[in-house]
């Protein structure tokens, strides 16, 4: 038996020397060109962006651990709120690699998000698409902490993962690896507002140029407006 179980170690072992690239396979931006360029990409998953871009690329700084910072899609910045509940003046939170929209257990706007994870942004289609695609808009949930997969929001005093609320659509934006390292998926990715608008929103990093961490970068257009009487056209 104790055999049996050192020549499955020795195996496993074998394996993981062998397969390089399942092990140090990193997706980002490899253009040195780029804004965005990943040093430590091995693979690149069409996230570069540049100056001359139309779509204008925000950063947020989320990296404390403690703080959720709120930003409003209608102003384009970050905004200080002191009734996190009862406002309407803030759209996503941001912590980490954690997000929230103003809507259900986390506000009292309309805010959700879609997620088709069948599909990628690249600068390409993000400006040629027009329509909300088909899918659940979804609210906030609990999410609890696992320490094994990953999910819920890191305490870097207990490192273990605690349970917290946050959006599930925008959980799957992107996911850590065994060296610690957040790869991003380019999933596409639509955000109510809390005013009920619309927008198809890109997170496209979370690394500056530096590599300091949670430092994210997203993208987002209007889709519609919330008066508009072609509503139910523009959702199919």
């Amino acid at each position: 038996m104790i055999n049996r179980y050192i020549s499955i170690i020795l195996v496993l072992i074998v394996l993981q020397s062998c397969d390089d690239e399942w092990i140090f396979d990193i997706p980002g931006c490899m253009d040195q060109n780029a804004i965005n360029y990943d040093l430590n990409a091995s693979s690149d998953n069409e996230s570069c962006y540049y100056e001359e871009m139309i779509t204008e690329v925000i950063t947020i700084d989320s990296s404390s651990y403690d703080e959720w910072i709120y930003f409003s899609l209608e102003l384009g910045e970050v905004v200080e709120i002191l009734d996190i509940e009862n406002s309407m003046d803030w759209d996503l939170g941001f912590k980490r690699n954690h997000i929230k929209t103003n809507g259900g257990i986390s506000g009292e706007g309309s805010g959700c998000a879609i997620v088709d994870a069948t599909q990628s942004w690249t600068n390409e289609s993000f400006e040629s698409t027009m329509v909300v695609v088909d899918k659940e808009c979804q609210t906030d949930a609990l999410i609890e902490g696992n320490i094994f997969t990953y999910e819920g929001c890191y305490n870097p005093i207990t490192h273990l993962f605690s349970d917290c609320f946050k959006n599930p659509a925008l959980d799957n934006w992107g996911s850590f690896d065994s060296g610690y390292h957040f790869n991003i998926n380019n999933y596409r990715f639509f955000v109510k507002r809390a005013d009920g608008v619309y927008v198809k929103f890109w997170l496209r990093g979370y690394y500056n140029i530096n590599q300091e961490d949670a430092q994210i970068s997203i993208t987002y257009q209007t889709m519609f407006d919330t008066n508009s009487d072609n509503l139910e056209l523009l959702l199919k």
